[in-house]
């Protein structure tokens, strides 16, 4: 009996030298890899490693550390001497955790400690070559509190006093469906409270001309049955919605729209490797509208962002819906989200929902990015579905599988 329980103390001892080896390798970062990251990739190939790493190891890293509840890609953040901080354009994983210790807890966290760095291999030419990518670690509380935001501003019930509403939000751009002409916004701008078993259709809008009751001038369109769904989580909302336009309303929406002069050979950024490429050496435009009664309805500066984080389907944020006329708080998932940080300090306001997001090209002409959903109240945030699924047929319901969707000029 002895010499068994002689062996089993034994292997017990053994099992936890090669645990605590294999623990010990995670600080073990050869200084070449950490040089390849920053030397051998371009910005693009950087964060597309990152997001690789996401897309294979995120859950595994949050069931392995208990601090953590979200693994995305995105941008490192530092401190300056006053404590501030700041965004820079350094492609990193960034781990979102419930608490953000302080050095002191740093000390005592043994191997719940988040790793610095993770290590992935990238191909370099005809090489396979191990790389040290940078993580970063953001608290949760700067994700929490999201809610959706609603003169390119729109009143959604146009010039029918008999269906009053407080909400108005933005139109995003004029888009070719096929063979038809429509105009893109918000499904919760173009059908204020959207219900959730079935697509509004038939609501005018027009554009906001007083933060007064009646508040609309003459119709724009009309809201058609073309629209993302919306559902709980952790099924995929979608929030888009297409409208016609009436012929006679043209004119008012070149003039709405004239700030925005699509590029007719990239009228938007059609992949997220596209967006890799340009999200390292542009910054970014919120065209947010000018006629907004929380804003005097009078001009607002130019909202100039830089990219942050991508957020995927285990993100959500609660929206106002009605499920059975019934309204009630739903929290949604979409595919994708972009969240950009903005210049200034400057916030949005809710009615901003359907603001396009534009990166300027050297002739004038900008390529549009994503469309601003939401904000939290007080951050100087914008969360955006990207451009690449707002053109994508098969997110929309009353359409076609295959038909094209491309933003153009008015």
């Amino acid at each position: 009996m002895k010499a068994a329980k002689s062996r089993g103390e034994s292997r017990r001892a053994w099992s936890r030298s090669l645990e605590a080896a294999s623990l010990g390798r995670r600080d073990g970062f050869p200084p070449e890899a950490v040089r390849s990251f920053k030397s051998d990739l371009t910005p693009e190939l950087q964060m597309r490693l990152v997001r690789e790493l996401v897309a294979t190891r995120a859950s595994e890293l949050t069931l392995a550390y208990r601090n953590l509840v979200m693994v995305t890609a995105g941008h490192k953040k530092r401190t300056d001497s006053r404590g501030r901080e700041q965004l820079t354009k350094k492609a990193c994983v960034v781990f979102v955790v419930r608490d953000k210790w302080d050095k002191s807890r740093d000390a005592r966290a043994g191997h719940q400690l988040l790793p610095t760095h993770l290590l992935a291999f990238a191909t370099i030419g005809d090489r396979r070559v191990l790389c040290a990518v940078p993580t970063d670690v953001q608290d949760e509380r700067d994700f929490y509190g999201v809610t959706p935001q609603s003169a390119r501003a729109v009143y959604p019930c146009g010039g029918d006093p008999s269906d009053p509403t407080d909400e108005f939000g933005t139109l995003t751009c004029m888009v070719r469906v096929g063979q038809r002409r429509l105009v893109l916004s918000c499904r919760h701008v173009l059908s204020p409270k959207p219900e959730v078993t079935s697509i509004a259709s038939g609501k005018r809008f027009a554009q906001l001309l007083s933060p007064a009751s009646p508040p609309g001038g003459p119709d724009i369109g009309i809201s058609e049955a073309i629209a993302g769904p919306l559902q709980a989580s952790p099924d995929i909302s979608f929030d888009a919605q297409f409208g016609s336009v009436d012929k006679s309303a043209l004119p008012l929406l070149r003039t709405l729209l004239k700030e925005m002069p699509l590029s007719p050979s990239a009228p938007y950024v059609f992949s997220v490797d596209e967006f890799d490429e340009l999200r390292a050496s542009s910054n970014f435009e919120i065209l947010v509208p000018d006629n907004h009664p929380d804003a005097s309805m009078k001009p607002r500066p130019t909202y100039v962002a830089t990219f942050d984080v991508y957020l995927d389907k285990v993100f959500s944020f609660p929206y106002l819906v009605r499920v059975n006329g019934a309204s009630r708080t739903l929290r949604v998932s979409h595919w994708e989200l972009l969240r950009f940080k903005i210049s200034a300090n400057r916030t949005t306001l809710p009615g901003d929902s359907g603001s396009p997001i534009v990166a300027w090209n050297s002739n004038g002409t900008c390529t549009l990015v994503g469309m601003h959903i939401a904000a939290i109240k007080g951050q100087a945030m914008s969360y955006a579905i990207p451009s690449w699924q707002l053109f994508a047929a098969s997110n929309y319901f009353g359409l076609a599988a295959g038909t094209r969707i491309t933003p153009v000029n008015p």
